[in-house]
């Protein structure tokens, strides 16, 4: 094609293959626009015209007017279609153009976010406003948000970047304000039967998530837009950023040593499902003022390069906003120095000490507890592997990372995890905070590494969650209320809140409690190893199922075995109302104000630490009111209120606190044991004995027991009284751990050098000082209590005198004593009572708790006699 004259070939060329370019980006919208004029021409056309031999009509034949943009069919006459059969053409097009918009695209976003957030609205604490809700809008929101940009994008990709910005946004301003506002309205109207108590707090979570989530993924549509004039290509091109922060933070969940994770996309994941202690902190609002400036700044770049490319007068190269980018994108690669990640660089500049054993690498903060009793920690470390090799037959061929955080609150910042333990079997690592020797938790979160063995390639995980803690409980079981793993299934049955294991091998195990998932399954997976061996359990773990296969039977005919083996179990009713209370409170998603209790508390706490108590007062009233049916709201209430010497007011609240319905005997117990401190600070010694004997009356754990013990005491003896009182610092708040712990020293050894309360005080102070790891300074006080007799009386009760025999059995172990350790052991285990009060004899049952403890010290005893560390080293 020849170029018009004055024009360069080259130059008619160029401006012809733009004009092309420029109809193939507007083609899709064209067509839209072509039927949407179709659809308002046919229904013009099927308007009745005017008969042309009509008098009232000119002579002349002309064309009948047709709206804005509808074309003239060449030779239409007007009136060349009956009116009945243009009338019912008319209405079967409105109706298609009906149905058509209903089926756009904008409203199938609009219905499908409408589905989801009505079927969130129907679950409890998930279907509030509140960090669930956030969790799982957020990335719902992040993609509209990207569609939405997708198509408002300007067909005219060489206009300014400023207008096309602008342009873009203007056209989604409708579809924006749909997608923020259809799940606030309908979370907001589903309280009416959904309840939400923290409705202010909730709205913070809905901006801190899904709000900024959606500007975010609109900012990454623009984005995609820009690289393609297709509308699906357009949606896809703008999901990379999704695709690509999703897969950042999942492998930083998967390699480095953090449970927590904040995204762009998705907002912020707490961790730990157990862990209700959530809330919109300062690092989640520092992380989305630095993803609103990495937004702002991406924006900023395709503005300025938009312009650079029409080459417009004195442009610059926009390289400074370029580089303001790219620096953004670099704070969010290096999160660790922010506290939006953790990696094992940054993890290890808090536990910066370590102990490389043979089969483990233990770090833990200098100063700290653990680093005092850095032998002992390790040395459990290697038992545990031991008594696990030997249960399984198989061990890790690896060393595994043990941390171990000085307190709940450094193990959050790190890590992620406050209440729970963790481990993470595809890193070989396990995360526990400080506790005191023997570490409660070891042997379970060493027993998923050990899992590992068997375990699916990527996770070393089972399929099935319910097998995942039932394996990890079952090898490593745990006594309580004087029961073993068996016994407490039992109690758990016939309290008749057991789940079924159809219910809970898979992923409804996290729909339940965790006290009574736990038990349940961990009784199951023990009783299939004893019953079938260990090596069916290790394939059912691998498999995630299959019962049939590998033991022949269906699982519930396996239930129906492993129930006729519990219901033969020898529990008593009081060992069934002691543990009522343990296993009465529900899963987290059943309690509608979980987080919001979990976050009052820790104000309450906070507010108490820092002297305000008329505030905590309040904060805690308002706990109460939150969960009525809760004692322990008011028992926290009336302590700080005894606390300020308001008596009458904390005796009050008690009061009120005991006639809640349905109460379990060990909340009854627990409430008049409170009512007697009240009492017994007020030194009104007969009123406080009076309620002790009551709280005595209840089955109860053995340490709850020991206490009341000794609390009563103080009311029977006032010469006992004053010292009983400090050493439990009863109402006294705001008192560090040190000096807290000085004046129980005191107290205890005040009551040692008592020629009548003599084993008590040794007793106490060789508790104090075991506590402090002081084992060496602790054992002639401990042998002192479980062995005097005169002239010094005994101590008054079994509990005390096994407690007493137990400690000394573990000060011998830590002192390197291990003969003597095994034969105290022994000893105690033999006996069937202890001497008395006025030469009488107290009878010592030994329940089936008291037995799996007595054998798991015998192994432990045995292993610390022998093993030493060839490969011992420390940092």
């Amino acid at each position: 094609m020849a170029a018009p004259h004055g024009v360069r070939s080259g130059d008619y060329l160029a401006i012809l293959a733009q004009e092309r370019h420029l109809f193939t980006v507007t083609e899709a919208r064209s067509n839209h626009e072509y039927f949407t004029r179709k659809s308002r021409c046919d229904r013009f056309e099927a308007t009745p015209q005017v008969d042309d031999n009509d008098d009232s009509r000119p002579s002349a034949i002309t064309p009948p007017s047709s709206p804005r943009g509808c074309p003239v069919r060449a030779g239409r006459v007007a009136g060349s279609h009956r009116a009945g059969t243009t009338a019912t053409t008319g209405r079967a097009t409105s109706v298609n153009a009906s149905l058509a918009q209903l089926l756009s695209l904008p409203l199938r976003r609009r219905w499908l976010l409408a589905l989801i957030c009505l079927a969130l609205s129907a679950v409890p604490l998930v279907g509030t406003l509140g960090y669930f809700s956030a969790l799982l809008l957020a990335p719902l929101c992040s993609l509209l948000g990207v569609g939405i940009a997708a198509d408002a994008m300007p067909s005219n990709a060489g206009s300014r970047g400023h207008d096309v910005i602008i342009e873009t946004l203007r056209a989604s301003r409708r579809e924006l304000t749909w997608v923020l506002v259809t799940p606030l309205a309908i979370l907001t109207v589903g309280q009416l039967w959904n309840r939400n108590c923290d409705y202010a707090g909730g709205l913070a979570w809905y901006l801190m998530g899904p709000g900024l989530s959606t500007g975010l993924g609109w900012t990454a549509g623009v984005w995609g837009s820009l690289l393609t004039n297709r509308p699906w290509r357009r949606r896809w091109l703008g999901a990379v950023p999704f695709v690509v922060c999703t897969a950042i933070s999942l492998r930083r969940l998967y390699v480095h040593p953090v449970l927590f994770a904040y995204d762009p996309f998705w907002g912020y994941f707490s961790g730990a499902l157990y862990d209700e202690r959530v809330a919109v902190s300062a690092t989640f609002g520092w992380f989305r003022l630095y993803n609103v400036a990495v937004a702002a700044a991406s924006l900023w770049v395709l503005w300025r390069w938009l312009d650079w490319r029409r080459e417009e007068p004195r442009r610059r190269r926009p390289l400074v906003a370029t580089v303001l980018l790219g620096g953004l994108l670099a704070v969010g690669w290096h999160g660790d120095r922010f506290g939006f990640t953790t990696t094992l660089d940054s993890t290890r500049k808090t536990l910066s000490r370590t102990r490389e054993t043979e089969h483990f690498v233990i770090y833990y903060a200098p100063g700290s507890e653990t680093e005092r009793e850095i032998d002992a920690v390790a040395t459990e470390h290697e038992f545990a592997w031991d008594r696990l090799r030997q249960k399984l037959g198989r061990a890790p061929n690896y060393k595994v990372h043990s941390f171990v955080f000085a307190s709940r609150g450094q193990k959050r910042a790190v890590f992620g995890a406050y209440r729970v333990e963790v481990s993470l079997p595809w890193k070989r690592q396990i995360y526990l905070h400080h506790q005191a020797f023997p570490h409660g938790a070891l042997h379970h979160e060493l027993a998923h590494a050990f899992g590992a063995t068997f375990g699916d390639p990527i996770f070393g995980l089972s399929p099935a969650v319910g097998l995942i803690e039932g394996l990890a409980n079952a090898l490593a079981p745990r006594s309580l209320y004087g029961l073993d793993l068996h016994d407490q299934a039992a109690v758990l049955d016939r309290l008749d809140k057991r789940p079924t294991l159809r219910d809970i091998v898979g992923l409804g195990f996290w729909r339940h409690a965790s006290s009574r998932a736990y038990t349940t399954m961990g009784s199951f997976c023990a009783w299939l190893m004893d019953t079938y061996g260990v090596e069916r359990m290790t394939q059912l773990y691998r498999q995630g199922g299959g019962f049939e296969a590998l033991y022949g039977s269906s699982l519930e005919h396996l239930e129906a075995e492993w129930l006729a083996f519990l219901r033969s179990r020898p529990v008593t009713s009081e060992e069934v109302a002691a543990m009522a209370q343990r296993f009465k409170r529900g899963a987290i998603f059943t309690r509608a104000c979980a987080h919001r209790v979990a976050n009052l508390r820790e104000q309450a706490r906070a507010a108490l630490d820092r002297g305000r108590v008329d505030e905590a007062v309040s904060i805690l009233e308002r706990l109460c009111e939150l969960e009525p049916a809760e004692f322990r709201h008011r028992e926290r209430l009336a302590y700080t209120l005894a606390s300020e010497k308001r008596y009458a007011q904390a005796d009050a609240t008690l009061s009120s606190a005991a006639e809640i319905e349905g109460l379990t005997d060990g909340a009854a117990s627990s409430i008049a044991e409170l009512r007697g401190d009240v009492a017994l600070r007020r030194r009104l010694l007969s009123e406080a004995h009076a309620h002790y004997e009551r709280a005595l009356a209840y089955p109860l754990a053995a340490s709850q027991r020991r206490a009341l013990i000794l609390k009563r005491l103080a009311a029977s003896d006032p010469t006992a009284a004053a010292d009983i009182i400090e050493y439990f610092a009863l109402f006294d708040l705001g008192k560090s751990s040190g000096p807290s712990t000085i004046v129980r020293v005191a107290a205890a050894g005040h009551l040692a050098s008592d020629p009548v309360h003599g084993a008590i005080g040794s007793y106490l102070l060789g508790h104090q000082l075991a506590a402090a790891e002081r084992p060496d300074l602790a054992l002639p006080y401990i042998r002192r209590a479980a062995t005097t007799h005169e002239p010094t009386p005994p101590l008054p009760a079994a509990d005390l005198a096994r407690e007493a025999r137990l400690l000394l059995v573990e000060s011998l172990v830590l002192t390197g004593h291990h003969d003597d350790a095994l034969r105290e052991l022994e000893r105690l285990a033999s006996l069937t009572s202890v001497p008395g009060p006025d030469d009488t004899s107290l009878p010592l049952e030994h329940r089936s708790g008291d037995r799996l403890d007595y054998d798991l010290w015998r192994q432990r005893i045995r292993f610390f006699a022998t093993y030493s560390h060839p490969n011992a080293n420390a940092d």
